[in-house]
């Protein structure tokens, strides 16, 4: 389609910004007082005449993280699914066609189940490299407020390295959460 390359540079975009600076541009979006963009943006459209913590509120501060995880892991899902559309042979959709299949009964009966691995796998190592960094998180919240997007690596960062410098518990709780990642790989 026209524009294709302008539209997979867009989407890889995200990886052509390093995660620190990502966390601290992320962190200036979700700032509480008027200099951060979505307040900026929520003044000047009057949907509130206050000023929103983004980061500052128990209920909100995880949602906002996930955002920017979300958008920081798009251009691995582009990738992954880009590569696995591109697999799918064109024959499968010429013979759908000349079956009578439609557009949307192509899409169920071919490009989904020709997906479905590469979803799989996709799925599994987003979730194990969300759950084992503490780029984003640490970077926004630290694990606030009120432990609200607090993780386990950083938890594990916090015991045993940063504050009670408790090297053993530190790594005793990484240790405890592997056999969590275990079964996930395994099944």
């Amino acid at each position: 389609f026209a524009g294709r390359t302008f539209v997979r540079a867009f989407f890889f975009l995200p990886w052509a910004v390093p995660t620190l600076i990502a966390g601290l541009t992320w962190k200036w979006i979700y700032d509480g007082s008027q200099v951060g963009l979505l307040n900026l943006l929520v003044l000047r459209l009057g949907l509130s005449q206050d000023l929103v913590q983004w980061l500052g509120n128990y209920n909100v501060a995880l949602w906002a993280v996930v955002v920017a995880v979300v958008w920081t892991s798009t251009p691995f899902f582009s990738m992954m699914l880009l590569a696995g559309l591109q697999a799918i042979p064109a024959e499968l959709y010429e013979a759908g066609k000349i079956d009578g299949a439609g557009v949307f009964s192509r899409f169920r009966h071919i490009t989904l189940p020709s997906l479905t691995n590469v979803a799989v796998i996709t799925t599994l190592l987003s979730t194990i490299w969300t759950a084992t960094s503490i780029n984003l998180v640490y970077v926004l919240t630290g694990g606030g407020p009120a432990n609200a997007t607090m993780t386990v690596p950083l938890l594990s960062y916090e015991i045993g390295v940063a504050g009670a410098q408790r090297l053993g518990m530190g790594a005793t709780i990484s240790l405890v959460f592997f056999p969590i990642f275990l079964v996930m790989i395994i099944f």
